[in-house]
Formats: structure tokens, C-alpha cells, sequence
């Protein structure tokens, strides 16, 4: 299995909850991708960063979506114009789970 990690930065202010419109879309979508094992939204108790975490099958599923991603992160951006950057995401092997 492999965790694909996005470092979201932190949220605009005055954001709680899960995020709206495009972001909620995407994510949904993610999740019902052949592959997807688990999508994780994590925000900082201070407020001061966040990470999405999407647990992948195989590289096979992992790639299969890499296009999707930096659509559903352009969508994101022209809802959310305040929204930090967000880098490419890092890799990990899941060893225990």
C-alpha cells in the first residue's frame, strides 16, 4: 500500500469543518477510485497546517488518478482563490496498518 501525502498548509481563516463545493467533490470522487483504500483530512489543533492523506492499493491505482488530482486541485483553487499552494504531495510505503 502506498499513503500519498499532500501538506496543505493552513486553512483560511475562519474555516471548520470539512471543506466545501469542490474540495468535498474531489475527495469524494477519490474515494470511489478503484484503488483508494482511505482518504484522510487532518487539520492542526492550532490551526496552523493540514495534511490529506489517500492510501493507494498499488502504483497502478496511484497513477491512475495522478491526472484526476491536479484537475480536482485547479477546480479547488478558482472556488477557493485564498487557498495556499499545494505542493506535490510526498510518498510512503505503508509497513503496518
Amino acid at each position: 500500500m502506498i499513503a500519498q501525502v499532500f501538506n496543505l498548509g493552513a486553512p483560511p481563516e475562519g474555516a471548520a469543518g470539512p471543506p466545501p463545493g469542490a474540495a468535498q467533490d474531489a475527495m469524494k470522487e477519490t474515494r470511489s477510485a478503484d484503488g483508494c483504500e482511505g482518504l484522510y483530512l487532518l487539520i492542526g489543533r492550532d490551526g496552523e497546517d493540514g495534511f490529506a492523506i489517500v492510501l493507494w492499493r498499488d502504483e497502478a491505482a496511484l497513477n491512475a488518478m495522478r491526472k484526476r488530482e491536479e484537475e480536482h486541485l485547479v477546480e479547488i483553487r478558482k472556488e477557493n482563490p485564498d487557498l495556499p499552494e499545494v505542493p506535490t504531495p510526498k510518498l510512503y510505503d505503508v509497513i503496518s496498518g
